[in-house]
């Protein structure tokens, strides 16, 4: 997960200004809402669930995360990437820690085009560290924190080639759990205006998932066919259904227990897996975090550098100081 950092600063945006946005703000979600229960209507009947039992299918478990954080300095942008992965076997916890590295902002590079390097990179890191794991542990399942069908090109297809083939000559069943899912393969034919997950979140229930079995897709730059369904994991209408993959060689069993697996080890009040927010809060990087180690390694220069240097470490303004 990404984050960035900024400034802390007290809000004093003027009282009648807030009076406006809120009026404005409450205007849309009204009017969203309402196009969502005109779009939803004639779907909901075409949404048949299946109903899942949570059930703890495997005794050795592993999580995969990755985080990244940029820091904006006033000469570049900076982005420390982090990746992690968390075993489960029984009640020990075992952690595989990659080194972090830091991508530096090219010269000419948009912010934009920075920050899709930064994502393609970090879930790159990902899922290499995710086939290693796979490859050098008797796992019985590997959960992504993150999709398995590709986002991006080059070193992040060839990683996740790499992952399903070791995965299957190994026999060893690997998922991605997609907390935000973006997609909207499901209803594309018929021109939606909202994604699956949100649409989806009017039909399931807490254990519920669609389609079953898991949908295939072909993703045309790899040649590679995937699978995916749409987990509910609370009853809580506020948290959506997460998107699961599943790469092709995995059967319909397979893929159930998997499903069956995560509803046993769910976060009741975050819907999440507990071993992929165990991954995701060790992997995290929080501003508050970032600033301290911000200010430490820069205190720690400030008395071997002269004064004059230092404006190239510094932040931009409305970024965190020191």
């Amino acid at each position: 997960m990404a984050e960035t950092g900024f400034m802390e600063e007290e809000a004093r945006t003027h009282p009648e200004l807030v009076k406006l946005m809120r009026e404005e703000l409450r205007e849309y979600l009204a009017q969203l809402l309402e196009e969502f229960l005109r779009e939803i209507k004639p779907k909901l009947d075409s949404i048949t669930p299946k109903r899942l039992d949570p059930k703890a299918n495997f005794q050795v478990l592993a999580a995969a995360d990755s985080g990244s954080f940029n820091v904006v300095l006033a000469d570049r942008l900076i982005a420390i990437i982090t990746t992690l992965s968390v075993i489960s076997e029984r009640s020990n916890i075992r952690r595989i820690i990659r080194k972090p590295v830091i991508c530096e902002q090219r010269r000419n590079e948009s912010e934009q085009a920075f920050n899709i390097r930064v994502d393609s990179e970090r879930e790159t890191r990902l899922v290499e560290l995710a086939a290693d794991v796979v490859k050098k542990y008797d796992l019985e399942a590997m959960i992504l924190d993150g999709p398995l069908i590709p986002r991006f090109r080059g070193a992040h297809i060839s990683a996740i080639r790499n992952l399903v083939e070791i995965g299957e000559k190994r026999r060893i069943p690997v998922a991605g759990f997609v907390k935000r899912p973006e997609s909207g393969y499901l209803f594309r034919n018929q021109d939606p205006e909202f994604l699956d997950s949100a649409i989806l979140s009017a039909r399931l229930n807490a254990g519920e998932c669609y389609p079953w079995p898991p949908k295939k897709i072909l993703d045309e730059r790899t040649g590679m066919e995937f699978q995916y369904t749409y987990l509910k994991t609370t009853s809580d209408r506020r948290i959506l259904p997460f998107r699961i993959d599943f790469p092709n060689y995995l059967d319909d069993e397979s893929c159930k227990r998997i499903l069956e697996h995560m509803l046993a080890i769910t976060d009741p009040l975050k819907g999440v897996p507990a071993i992929i927010m165990m991954a995701d809060e060790e992997v995290k990087l929080s501003k508050k975090l970032m600033r301290d180690l911000y200010a430490e390694c820069v205190a720690s220069l400030m008395s071997k550098y002269p004064e004059k240097s230092w404006g190239v470490v510094m932040t931009r303004w409305g970024e965190f100081w020191l």
